[in-house]
């Protein structure tokens, strides 16, 4: 049990067990078979959680917090945009073509977004759209928070068929929300004037504040 152990708590990365290494010193230096190993399985459990907590990524394969430079290093192409405003890459989710949108604050990865682009001339076609993204962020985050249809109008509220044309015309809105620890996420789809916006918002809790800082100081740099 003693050889199980300490071969899994060496086969963790070396960042985690240098920062805890007296830890480890301290458990190894008790005497007692009992205690020593309820040490060991503490520090285990502990390092386990942190790597866990370390790996999960907050958009695509970045997290937030990280600069220009870096957010650009995990994808695999050249942004379609690079400017002061952010990065925006072209994708496709689940055969959606859209874009990626990344925004900076202080130089901090803060917000994102999937902007849908497909067009479809069946304009139910927007709904399913949204509802296979949903079903993926479902399997991903779990039931969502907020999951609702939005009436700004009575047109076509009593005709299931055409609720793609009430989107479209403005009169529905679909919106499903999700929260972790660290990010709020938004999926919406609405339309105004016979055009569909499809979209998935990602927000740092953490930085929200930020982002909102530098964005009032841009507006104010204007005056």
């Amino acid at each position: 049990m003693h050889k199980i152990l300490l071969w899994f708590l060496l086969l963790m990365p070396t960042i985690a067990v240098c920062e805890d290494s007296r830890g480890l010193s301290d458990c190894a230096a008790i005497t007692s078979d009992a205690n020593r190993l309820a040490c060991f399985d503490s520090y285990a459990k502990r390092t386990v959680a942190s790597i866990k907590e370390s790996s999960e990524n907050s958009f695509r394969k970045t997290k937030w917090g990280m600069s220009r430079s870096e957010v650009k290093k995990t994808e695999e192409g050249e942004p379609a945009r690079d400017d002061e405003e952010g990065l925006i890459y072209d994708v496709s989710i689940s055969g959606i073509d859209g874009l990626a949108l990344y925004r900076f604050s202080q130089g901090k990865l803060a917000k994102t977004r999937y902007f849908f682009t497909e067009d479809h001339i069946n304009n139910n076609n927007h709904i399913n759209d949204f509802d296979t993204l949903k079903s993926l962020l479902i399997e991903k985050y779990g039931k969502p928070q907020r999951d609702e249809l939005i009436w700004r109008g009575d047109t076509f509220k009593d005709e299931p068929s055409r609720y793609g044309m009430a989107v479209v015309t403005g009169n529905l809105v679909y919106v499903a929300s999700w929260q972790t620890e660290e990010t709020k996420i938004q999926l919406v789809l609405s339309g105004e004037d016979f055009d569909a916006r499809l979209s998935i918002d990602y927000t740092s809790i953490e930085l929200e504040e930020m982002e909102s800082k530098e964005r009032t100081r841009k507006e104010t740099d204007k005056l």
